[in-house]
């Protein structure tokens, strides 16, 4: 199981090695550890000693959380300082090294002379919210008319098209600014211009070919042509870049004081960016880090009446973090899109008005269960099919290296939720479709990676096999006609099997990467307090996770009807006083690993996850438990 990978990865087959806060550095070889219950290869980073002690003494901080931070790359002093203290002032780059921001600070800055209306064209996930909410704010502070549209997800699909743009047309505006869409929208951007006589600005971070809409301005760091140093941004991050570049611009012609008007400041919308930085899943590093730990300050200091309004009505407390953002504001707010309302995030998030906020915030709430009620009947019969068809969560993959479920109208807003937690189960990429009326179906994948299913999509769409689609390497979109369907499954899973059979990707998906090996004396508030040091966590800046080696399950029992919790304690405590220890596996009863708990009273086991303080009791520690082997003896 532990095999030699990289410099970084170095395992030993050595007794333990001590550490100062109670933490072991045991690395074990298969055959000692037992199988694991999922089917996972355990595989323990072990940095350079020399480079953790230098950080330990350059920094005066503890050895795990050095530990942590060169098992993620973190070895130098210049990248520990920044990892240490994010400052977003250290990282900021100049806004006009974006492709054509030039372009468009002028011609939103002609609207604000000429009193025109602009209408925010907005995706409808939360980085279209965000977006579009971050504008519309700027937009109020200096003055200028704007309105939010977003598209209907059933009716329109996504991204602009002409007939939205007629209605916008319609109701007064003469500049669109897309946020979060528009880079591949092609014809309505053409047909805005020569049909309706309006100009529309870009404002975008998907990937893109060469070829570009015939748009004003096309703000997008993933343009072909674009040199801006940070690439994999939210574009919620393109648009505060914008309105920074648009204050500078005002600034520098003395528009603020010539107007009686403060400068806003900018650094109070960050929660927005953390917002849609972590919900469109961004890497958690360098400028986006920064971006999400200035943001979550803001949230705590309830700046935004929006997330007061959310924060209040789940009864939550301030001490949020990267994952309630993730996991609990997002799909709420994702909810509105997902079913029917796609606007109300947007206005949410904009809101100057606490009554609306919390009539909003209500709405969505209502949504989100709607959500959560169609979505455990689609995921019952995608599971349904899958194992028809014999597969199972630990079968060899190489035989069904990809996952394609059909569904009779399910409602095509879960798609990516359903195609992403059937990713998570099986491990492998999978496309989920919705048969519609009229002879056409809706798709969405999500993959694992080294399998790019965004490159799979665009493929078809040129073979003529989608009607169209696209998206990024692990996520894509698509409509096909449903009579097309046994095609496309075919050439799908001739692709997958293609990539696959060059370089199995299937490997890298089942590793469990651990920064150690912990006894449960070690276990308390103190180390907690340590680890939170290395947030905010999330995409590539993962929580830390460690193995609990040798302890006995005491009881176990079902909680909230689908969670499993169990009580454990160490076997060998060298004389220590034995402590016991709360561990929980979410979702238990659902899977192996929680069935497991239930079922192994006196077992000795090994347990695989995460800490995190226990939400009831402050004082206490739980161990989030992902996966168990079983000692072999």
């Amino acid at each position: 199981m532990f095999t030699n990978t990289q410099s970084r990865l170095k395992y030993y087959e050595t007794d333990s090695y001590q550490y100062t806060c109670g933490l072991r550095g045991i690395l074990y070889k298969d055959h000692e550890l037992g199988p694991s219950i999922r089917k996972l290869l355990w595989k323990i980073f072990d940095g350079p000693p020399h480079t953790i002690l230098h950080l330990v003494q350059s920094f005066e901080i503890s050895e795990i959380l050095a530990r942590i931070m060169v098992h993620r790359g973190i070895a130098d002093k210049e990248s520990a300082e920044i990892f240490l203290n994010p400052k977003l002032h250290d990282l900021m780059p100049d806004p006009f090294l974006l492709q054509d921001m030039r372009k468009a600070t002028d011609r939103v800055y002609r609207a604000l002379q000429q009193k025109e209306k602009v209408t925010i064209f907005a995706d409808y996930d939360v980085d279209g919210a965000t977006s579009a909410a971050l504008l519309r704010k700027f937009f109020r502070h200096i003055g200028i008319n704007s309105e939010v549209y977003v598209p209907n997800r059933i009716t329109e699909g996504y991204g602009p098209n002409i007939e939205a743009f007629y209605k916008i047309k319609d109701g007064g505006s003469t500049l669109i600014i897309t946020v979060d869409c528009g880079t591949s929208a092609f014809d309505p951007i053409k047909r805005a211009k020569e049909e309706l006589n309006l100009d529309v600005i870009v404002i975008d971070h998907h990937m893109v070919d060469a070829a570009l809409p015939e748009a004003v301005s096309i703000i997008n760091p993933n343009r072909p042509d674009d040199n801006f140093p940070f690439k994999s941004i939210a574009a919620v991050a393109v648009v505060f870049f914008f309105v920074v570049a648009m204050r500078k611009i005002l600034r520098e012609l003395e528009w603020f004081s010539q107007n009686s008007l403060e400068e806003p400041n900018l650094i109070e919308d960050l929660d927005l960016v953390a917002f849609g930085t972590v919900c469109d899943v961004m890497p958690l590093v360098g400028l986006n880090r920064a971006f999400v730990h200035s943001g979550l300050r803001l949230i705590a200091a309830r700046k935004n009446i929006g997330f007061c309004s959310l924060t209040d009505s789940l009864k939550l407390q301030n001490n949020l973090k990267a994952h309630h953002l993730g996991y609990v504001f997002g799909p709420r707010i994702n909810a509105g899109g997902r079913i029917s309302e796609g606007n109300l995030g947007a206005m949410l998030l904009a809101s100057e008005d606490k009554n609306l906020a919390d009539t909003i915030t209500a709405r969505l709430e209502f949504l989100n269960k709607e959500r959560q009620a169609l979505e455990a009947i689609a995921m019952q019969e995608a599971i349904q099919q899958i194992e028809e068809r014999g597969i199972t969560e630990f079968d060899v993959l190489l035989d069904t290296p990809v996952i394609i479920v059909t569904g009779n109208k399910w409602h095509i807003g879960l798609l990516g939720i359903l195609a992403s937690k059937l990713r998570d189960k099986y491990s492998r990429p999978v496309f989920a479709l919705s048969i519609g009326e009229l002879g056409v179906t809706k798709g969405s994948a999500r993959s694992i990676r080294g399998i790019d299913v965004g490159k799979i999509i665009i493929q078809a769409c040129s073979k003529n096999i989608l009607l169209n689609g696209g998206g990024h390497p692990t996520a894509g979109g698509f409509s096909i006609a449903t009579d097309n369907i046994l095609e496309f499954s075919q050439y799908v899973k001739e692709e997958v099997s293609r990539v696959v059979n060059i370089q199995n990707p299937f490997d890298k998906a089942r590793e469990l990467y651990f920064d150690a090996v912990l006894d449960i004396g070690a276990i308390n508030n103190e180390l907690i307090e340590e680890i939170n040091k290395a947030e905010p966590f999330g995409h590539g800046n993962s929580p830390p996770k460690f193995i609990l080696r040798n302890v006995v399950i005491n009881h176990s029992s079902i909680f909230g009807k689908r969670h499993v919790f169990a009580m454990v304690s160490d076997v060998y405590n060298q004389g220590i006083k034995n402590k016991v220890l709360k561990v929980i596996n979410f979702y238990g009863v659902e899977n192996e690993v929680g069935r497991f708990l239930l079922a192994s009273r006196g077992q000795i086991i090994n347990l695989a996850g995460t800490l995190q303080t226990n939400y009831t009791d402050h004082t206490k520690v739980d161990f989030i438990v992902e996966d168990i082997s079983v000692e072999n003896r």
